[in-house]
């Protein structure tokens, strides 16, 4: 088993994002990566970690009153600075030591949303589908809308698309062909 979050969806060049993960492996490594064409790589690895002690974090809790599934009482495990990181957007990749793998999303926005195209991550739908713990905006644990989450936390992994989300399969290939046709583009500020 092998979850991680970050405590932000997007930071400015230079902030620090914490990392929390849950593991029952005894080590694992991240790896962040940031997300372009190079060559038709799809990702350039900016930032790498040592070996860090897996440690397992407490079971999601669920906010009764709003059916909220929320991990904000894991421990963070790992902070990366991301000074000198280029505006765009990133995976980290978390490793564990017997093999598994997920991954974390985080944007570094551009200083303005100006340019010829702005990308904006669509970080709250990617979270209204989220079924982490079991409720997302659309459904409860039963599949059935009268049992659904009224309100999602930020505070917990994705459940889908490898830990990454929609990011992998929506816009990962933007991102990708905007840079292979050396479009001018920004990350939006507003999607934080």
């Amino acid at each position: 088993m092998l979850a991680g979050w970050a405590d932000r969806t997007s930071v400015a060049p230079g902030q620090r994002v914490r990392l929390f993960v849950s593991t029952t492996d005894p080590t694992y490594s991240v790896a962040a990566y940031r997300i372009g064409y190079y060559g038709g790589a799809q990702g350039h690895r900016v930032w790498t970690s040592g070996q860090l002690r897996g440690h397992r974090q407490p079971p999601p809790r669920l906010i009764a009153a709003t059916r909220t599934v929320t991990a904000d009482d894991w421990s963070p495990s790992t902070s990366v600075d991301t000074a000198g990181w280029v505006p765009g957007d990133y995976l980290f990749v978390l490793q564990a030591s017997t093999g598994g793998q997920t991954r974390i999303p985080l944007t570094v926005r551009g200083p303005t949303a100006r340019g010829a195209v702005v990308i904006v991550n669509a970080v709250t739908t990617w979270n209204a589908y989220n079924r982490y713990g079991g409720y997302d905006l659309y459904s409860g644990p039963d599949g059935a809308y009268a049992s659904r989450s009224f309100a999602v936390s930020f505070d917990r992994p994705y459940q889908y698309g490898g830990g990454a989300a929609d990011f992998p399969s929506n816009e990962l290939p933007l991102v990708a062909l905007a840079e292979r046709l050396h479009l001018p583009w920004t990350m939006s500020p507003t999607s934080t």
